[in-house]
């Protein structure tokens, strides 16, 4: 089996209307629910008594119903089928090309997922900065918590002039946006 390693961790954005350019590009695939889930604690399985014990899944593991449940190697599989051509879509629909591109500002899953996509793109690590060791996964705030922890040395780099965003997981979903981080305000990563 595998180990999950989760931060918890929030972000706020607020925009404001402007007439910048963005692109985005947003897939959904129910079929894949079942690799990534919590099966109890919602309407459809109530938690109970029998939530509260453990099941044993298809590989012949124990798990609980009320715990997330991921399966990382279709995980994995799913990430690196469908991420890449995303991106290789998002920054075409953009007109950009990926050399252009400053930081790929990616969902913090993992490192390993995070470093097979960079070969399977053909981007350096420099542009594609990780933070999961000091944050762990925090599901759809890694992207933003990212941001905060690295916007002073992407700036200072110029490289939030073309950024693309992405992000993968639950459902199965996958998304991505191009987007000019320059003239942003983003403020330091506040710890409590």
């Amino acid at each position: 089996g595998n180990r999950m390693v989760l931060g918890d961790g929030f972000a706020v954005t607020v925009m404001e209307c402007g007439n910048q350019q963005m692109s985005f590009n947003i897939h959904s695939d129910g079929n894949g629910y079942q690799y990534i889930f919590m099966e109890a604690g919602g309407w459809r399985m109530p938690k109970s008594e029998n939530t509260a014990k453990p099941v044993t899944d298809r590989h012949g593991h124990p798990r609980w119903p009320e715990y997330t449940y991921m399966d990382g190697l279709e995980i994995m599989n799913f990430a690196l089928s469908q991420v890449p051509p995303l991106i290789q879509d998002t920054l075409q629909f953009a007109g950009w090309e990926k050399d252009e591109v400053g930081t790929f500002a990616m969902h913090q899953a993992n490192q390993l997922i995070l470093e097979f996509l960079a070969k399977r793109i053909g981007v350096e690590m420099e542009r594609m900065p990780i933070v999961i060791k000091h944050m762990g996964n925090t599901v759809s705030a890694s992207v933003p918590l990212m941001l905060t922890e690295k916007h002073h040395e992407l700036a200072q780099n110029h490289a939030l002039e073309k950024v693309l965003i992405c992000g993968f997981g639950v459902g199965l979903s996958w998304g991505a946006a191009t987007v000019n981080l320059s003239k942003t305000e983003i403020y330091d990563t506040l710890e409590l």
